[in-house]
């Protein structure tokens, strides 16, 4: 008999069943970012995975639920993969002049911060894609490709410089 009060997380499922809730749908059709709060084991990662594209297309019963996509979505969780930037370590990575002044201080872990979501998104975007062709949902060509990786520089890069 298994513990009814045990750990019984999605996280802890292996092949977690996953529904398209009237909260998904809502988000689906939002035209911006929104942010999702609750509880713990409120279902608020059940409603980000179910949002995310690679487990749409990955999970027949939601692909059914969800239908056509009208938007790409990407799941990733910060928790366990952020703490260690936000220790000592890091502070050799803060430029002196910063590192050091006492207001700077306050706004180091945000700025660490927003660099390393930057990175997250565009490393779970690549990996995703990554997936997504090679799996068959995305087909292009080298040439394509390069071409692609061209425009995004451009527009993205454009403000950076």
């Amino acid at each position: 008999m298994q513990n009814p009060f045990g750990p019984n997380r999605i996280e802890y499922e292996s092949r977690p069943i996953l529904w398209f809730s009237q909260k998904s749908g809502a988000i689906s059709t939002t035209a911006k970012p929104v942010f999702v709060a609750g509880t713990r084991g409120s279902g608020k990662t059940s409603i980000l995975r179910s949002l995310s594209t690679v487990h749409i297309l990955e999970d027949q019963n939601l692909a059914a639920q969800v239908g056509e996509l009208g938007w790409y979505g990407v799941f990733f969780q910060l928790n366990e993969t952020f703490s260690p930037l936000i220790d000592n370590a890091v502070l050799t990575l803060v430029p002196e002049h910063i590192r050091l002044d006492p207001e700077a201080v306050i706004h180091r872990h945000f700025v660490i911060f927003s660099h390393y979501l930057e990175l997250k998104i565009v490393e779970r975007l690549l990996d995703s894609l990554g997936q997504l062709r090679r799996d068959g949902h995305l087909r292009y060509s080298a040439y394509s490709d390069r071409d692609i990786a061209l425009s995004i520089h451009k527009r993205v890069g454009a403000g950076y410089v």
